[in-house]
């Protein structure tokens, strides 16, 4: 940059010289959206919003890609992870040439179902033996079975 001081009915112009001016990349923030699903869902669509750029200008671009993780470990499949809060992880974006990226990572918060479990109906004359019944639940577990009989409560699993 060269700099010259115009002078004015009292003063003379001065040229001063030239300088040299860093203009640093302004920081711009790209901050993954929280999401939410039940278990055994498909994963969600993931977003990102970008904060922090000039005006309208494209401070990023590129497709972002997403890491979903539990503590330092990669869940690759989230339908089949347990009920809980995991970190989703942005990444992937290139910024625009007067900008640097700061990534924020999201929140993915995968909710409990509830588990129909189905027991097989017997009708049986009592005879005095034991008798084995079936259950089955649509998590594909096996369910713990109790049933009741005049002596008190039994706890029974089906196996």
């Amino acid at each position: 940059m060269y700099v010259q001081v115009v002078g004015d009915g009292n003063h003379n112009t001065k040229d001063c010289g030239s300088s040299t001016i860093t203009i640093n990349k302004k920081e711009v923030t790209v901050t993954a959206a929280n999401k939410s699903m039940n278990y055994g869902a498909s994963a969600p669509t993931y977003t990102y919003t970008v904060t922090g750029a000039i005006g309208s200008e494209t401070a990023v671009s590129g497709t972002a890609t997403y890491t979903i993780k539990s503590g330092n470990d990669t869940v690759s499949n989230v339908s089949t992870a347990n009920a809980g809060s995991y970190t989703i992880v942005p990444s992937g974006l290139t910024a625009g040439s007067n900008y640097s990226i700061k990534y924020v990572n999201g929140t993915l918060t995968i909710g409990q179902v509830a588990d129909t479990i189905t027991i097989t109906k017997q009708t049986v004359s009592y005879d005095g033996n034991t008798h084995a019944t079936s259950a089955s639940a649509t998590s594909g577990s096996t369910p713990s079975v109790t049933y009741y009989t005049n002596s008190g409560c039994t706890t029974k699993t089906n196996t």
